[in-house]
């Protein structure tokens, strides 16, 4: 069994995919692990990069406004982030995640060899997390995502055998996602009908019947940053108009819900494994055995911490998940 995992974020350039990323990547060491029979280690590099591009989330709140000019900006070469875990006082062979971004406008570029690299990406990737720009989705009614998104899972997933795990991400969603407020509520639930309704034809070519069985998805909505709220689209000469969000806690870091994708991935890439080690006769020993039953104690545990409300939808379940 391989013990290299691959999960990718998909989307076009200025998506959010690197600010999805490293904000759940932010919550690899936290302190709801402590109970969890897994240890953890990322390599000093990925380490490195993920400090850095979470200074630049944190420095983007240091003004009265956010602009598309603040924090992270888009990315120029393919980033990846290892991060190794096993059984905690074990000598248990490790898994390596390996967690890949890549210049969204490889996708919209014109250029076959980048678009065919994200193929390759998207096709070794257990786990696919496509962010979506909530404040363009409901306030420009824009996406352009949508029919790359369905091009390549097309190709892809066109004769899909393995288990995969589909996380829609909204965010930039601080504007109707986050609070109590009946009104809020109410926001987010039409931010949830025009993902649904955008992404149509991506969910029935997930969802299809020959698919189903194979293909888990959840959409999870994070606040990477949490202090700011969209104010408005700048009106720009030329070019294309874009969100300008007030900083509602200046210098103040409180991202939100950055957590639950992480432990629906880590729970289904475990589960996956542990389902993958058990098959046909050495699989048989291992069960009398029961080496790598940690596996499937923990993805249980993982899923426990996972929040079956607060947003998170969970549209549909594979074989090997009961989220």
């Amino acid at each position: 069994m391989n013990n290299l995992i691959s999960v990718s974020v998909l989307g076009v350039s200025k998506a959010g995919k690197t600010s999805c990323l490293v904000s759940m990547l932010d919550h690899f060491k936290k302190d709801f692990f402590e109970n969890i029979d897994l240890h953890f280690t990322i390599d000093a590099l990925s380490q490195r990069i993920l400090m850095e591009q979470r200074g630049k989330l944190i420095s983007s709140l240091d003004k009265g406004a956010i602009e598309s000019t603040n924090g992270i900006r888009s990315t120029r070469e393919v980033t990846k982030y290892n991060l190794k875990l096993g059984q905690k006082g074990s000598d248990s062979e490790s898994l390596m995640v390996e967690f890949i971004d890549y210049p969204g406008s490889w996708l919209n570029n014109g250029n076959s060899a980048d678009f065919a690299n994200v193929k390759q990406f998207a096709a070794n990737s257990q786990v696919l997390i496509i962010p979506i720009d909530s404040a363009y989705l409901m306030e420009m009614n824009d996406d352009t995502q949508p029919d790359i998104i369905l091009e390549i899972l097309k190709d892809v997933y066109a004769d899909l055998s393995q288990p995969r795990l589909v996380i829609f991400t909204p965010i930039k969603c601080e504007k109707y996602y986050g609070t109590n407020d009946s009104n809020r509520n109410k926001a987010y639930h039409a931010l949830l009908l025009k993902i649904q309704e955008k992404y149509e034809n991506v969910l029935s070519f997930l969802t299809d019947k020959s698919r189903k069985k194979n293909i888990s998805i959840v959409i999870i909505p994070m606040q990477t940053l949490g202090s700011c709220k969209l104010m408005y689209f700048s009106e720009p000469e030329y070019g294309v108009k874009d969100p300008v969000f007030v900083v509602t806690q200046r210098g103040v870091y409180s991202p939100k819900n950055t957590d639950q994708p992480f432990l629906y991935l880590l729970s289904f890439i475990l589960k996956n494994q542990y389902e993958s080690k058990n098959t046909g006769f050495p699989g048989f020993v291992r069960q009398l055995l029961k080496n790598h039953k940690y596996l499937n104690v923990t993805s249980e545990q993982l899923l426990q911490l996972c929040s079956n409300t607060n947003g998170i939808k969970v549209l549909q379940n594979s074989h090997i998940t009961t989220f």
